[in-house]
């Protein structure tokens, strides 16, 4: 390794869901649902953590320098796998106006990589050619899934998913998720799931229709070169996340002073 970079080695954060497979959970020796494992993260309370305990965005506010930052809100990526053992629920993410309208700091841009244990075909991926009234209508009315497109999947697919997109990944999927640093979700339909988690019906329908003039499809440069995706972020020349098949390790890679 070039003796300018210093290896960190990271411990992610196991988050549990109600719809968690068994996978992570037996990777990571967990007695819990494990739906969840966040490989590179500095959300509150969902820190990912250095060998040595400390949890990664103590060590960022520490050698922003060394990274090129000014502050840990530029720190700009979150990385999970994401272990569906059922469907989750449709849901869309804000663009950065949105998000800044309603108080929060950012919106959210990610992207998938579908890993090699999925066996379902298929995910829930954009809608049809409705219009606002149409959409809400069919909401009322309980038939929300004519509002919904299927899309066919298969191992090493890598789908973007811009702000707006109605998503959702469904049961017996394995996903590689590099994402923007934020955790905000609006839920449009649950399936009526016991117990009830709240939806966020207004927001959900104002980020579907709004206009995106900030958004910028290319903000995330992707590329295959053999096996891996290489992503790029525009902003961020000094940052590169490369994006191996069927691994849990995740390393950052943080140069040194000369």
């Amino acid at each position: 390794m070039n003796d300018k970079f210093e290896k960190i080695i990271l411990m992610p954060y196991l988050d549990s869901k109600p719809w968690a497979g068994k996978i992570l959970s037996s990777h990571f020796r967990s007695k819990d649902n494990i739906g969840e494992a966040w490989l590179v993260s500095t959300i509150k309370n969902k820190q990912s953590k250095l060998l040595d305990g400390t949890n990664l965005d103590e060590y960022i506010v520490k050698h922003l320098k060394e990274m090129g930052l000014n502050s840990l809100d530029e720190f700009p990526v979150l990385i999970k796998i994401i272990d569906a053992g059922d469907d989750l629920s449709i849901q869309v993410h804000p663009d950065d106006e949105y998000a800044n309208s309603i108080g929060l700091k950012k919106g959210k841009f990610e992207c998938w990589l579908i890993l090699g244990q999925t066996t379902n075909k298929q995910i829930i991926y954009g809608m049809p050619d409705i219009d606002k009234n149409e959409f809400i209508n069919k909401i009322k009315q309980k038939i929300f899934l004519d509002c919904v497109l299927y899309k066919n999947i298969q191992e090493n697919d890598f789908l973007k998913v811009m702000p707006g997109t109605i998503h959702a990944i469904l049961k017996n999927t394995l996903i590689l998720e590099v994402q923007e640093p934020s955790d905000i979700t609006f839920r449009l339909y649950d399936y009526d799931r016991k117990p009830t988690r709240q939806l966020h019906i207004h927001d959900a329908v104002e980020c579907i229709f709004k206009s995106h003039p900030y958004v910028d499809e290319t903000k995330f440069n992707v590329r295959l070169i053999d096996d891996e995706y290489v992503v790029k972020i525009k902003t961020f020349d000094k940052f590169y996340f490369t994006i191996n098949r069927h691994t849990f390790k995740t390393c950052l890679y943080i140069k040194k002073e000369a």
